[in-house]
C-alpha cells in the first residue's frame, strides 16, 4: 500500500509504502461471542458484559462521521449487553470514565480494530502518530481505479473502434496488453 501523508509540523509530503503482511497480527487465541469486565469508577464498582463491534455496528456508526463522538456512543450502546453496579444501568446512561474504560477494553481485545503508527518526519523531525483508515483507502483505491477503466475504455475505442460492451468483456490482462500495444511498451510501437 503506497500512501501519502502530510507533516503536521512543516506540512511537507511525505511517501510510505505499507505491507499488508506486516500490519496483521496472529490470530487470536481464544475468541468468543461476549466478554466481562469488572471496573471500578469513584466509588462505584461495575460489571460489564459485552461484545466487540462488528460491520454492522459501523455500518451503523457510519452515518455519524462527522461526529466521532455520537458514533462511538452508538458502538457502545449496541455492544453492551449489560451493565451491573448499584442497581442496573442502561447502557444510554453509562458514565464517560466507564464508557471510556470499556471502549480501552475493547481495542485491548481486539488489535487490527484500529491500526496506529509513530512517525517522525524526515524534514522537520516531528513525531506524530498516524490511524491508518482501510475502508477510506480502499474507497479512494476503487475511485482511482475506476477513471483508471474510464480511460482504458476511452483509448481502446477510440483506436480500435469497439464498443464499450467489446471492451469490458476483455479481461484486464488483455485490455492491459493492447493499451501496452498502444503506448508502445509491448511490441516496440505501433506502426
Amino acid at each position: 500500500m503506497s500512501c501519502v501523508l502530510e507533516c503536521p509540523a512543516c506540512r511537507e509530503k511525505l511517501d510510505l509504502d505499507l505491507a499488508v503482511s506486516e500490519l496483521l497480527v496472529p490470530s487470536y487465541d481464544r475468541a468468543t461471542d461476549t466478554h466481562e469486565l469488572s471496573v471500578a469508577v469513584g466509588d462505584n464498582s461495575y460489571r460489564v458484559r459485552f461484545r466487540l463491534p462488528n460491520g454492522a455496528d459501523q455500518e451503523q456508526a457510519a452515518q455519524f462521521a462527522s461526529s466521532p463522538d455520537a458514533a462511538t456512543e452508538l458502538i457502545l450502546r449496541r455492544c453492551i449487553q449489560e451493565v451491573a453496579g448499584d442497581g442496573e444501568i442502561s447502557a444510554e446512561r453509562i458514565p464517560t470514565p466507564l464508557a471510556d474504560r470499556i471502549a480501552a477494553a475493547m481495542a485491548d481485545l481486539d488489535p487490527q480494530a484500529e491500526l496506529a503508527f509513530d512517525l517522525t518526519c524526515p524534514t522537520c523531525a516531528h513525531g506524530f502518530q498516524l490511524g491508518l483508515d482501510v475502508a477510506g483507502y480502499l474507497y479512494k483505491e476503487l475511485g482511482r481505479n475506476e477513471a483508471d477503466l474510464y480511460r482504458d475504455v476511452h483509448l481502446l475505442a477510440l483506436h480500435y473502434h469497439w464498443s464499450e460492451n467489446a471492451i469490458l468483456r476483455l479481461s484486464r490482462r488483455t485490455r492491459l496488453m493492447y493499451l501496452d500495444l498502444l503506448s508502445g511498451t509491448a511490441g516496440g510501437g505501433v506502426s
